[in-house]
């Protein structure tokens, strides 16, 4: 089985792969998928890589993966990973980088939206943002006359 995340930005590849994964397993397929990814430009990893094995380690109680390095012969732009059960879905990937940004200094929509607009529609951006003020999550402050967001996560 494959899934193929390529142009797609990290956000779309890592909703796509939750999609995808889980819809084989509730089909009844639990065999080996290999994840294309890329390797990146530099050959290191890329963006998808890096930040898809690291949600797959944070997984851990849902599905085996194996991380491939060439010493393995095994081809660096994908990962293999042995599904074992369905995974949560994917809600909260927005409003972590948004808590992690503003978490050490209160930001400015602006600079929130500027900060993550490669990754996130400017208008999800935004509509995040106030969701997590509303929640208690965000805590609002007048900055230079305008209105800067910090991070109320422990």
């Amino acid at each position: 089985m494959l899934i193929d995340l390529h142009n797609m930005n990290y956000y779309e590849a890592i909703r796509y792969f939750i999609r995808r994964y889980n819809e084989l397993l509730k089909s009844g397929r639990t065999e080996l998928i290999e994840v294309v990814h890329g390797y990146g430009a530099s050959g290191k990893g890329g963006v998808i890589k890096r930040r898809l094995q690291a949600y797959l380690k944070e997984h851990r109680d849902y599905l085996d993966f194996e991380l491939n390095s060439s010493s393995k012969g095994i081809n660096q732009g994908c990962t293999l990973v042995l599904p074992k059960k369905i995974l949560p879905e994917l809600k909260d990937i927005l409003e972590n980088d948004i808590l992690d940004y503003c978490s050490n200094t209160p930001r400015t929509m602006e600079k929130i939206t500027g900060h993550l607009f490669k990754k996130y529609e400017e208008k999800k951006i935004k509509e995040t943002v106030r969701s997590l003020a509303k929640k208690g999550l965000l805590s609002e402050e007048l900055k230079k006359r305008s209105v800067a967001y910090a991070s109320k996560r422990d």
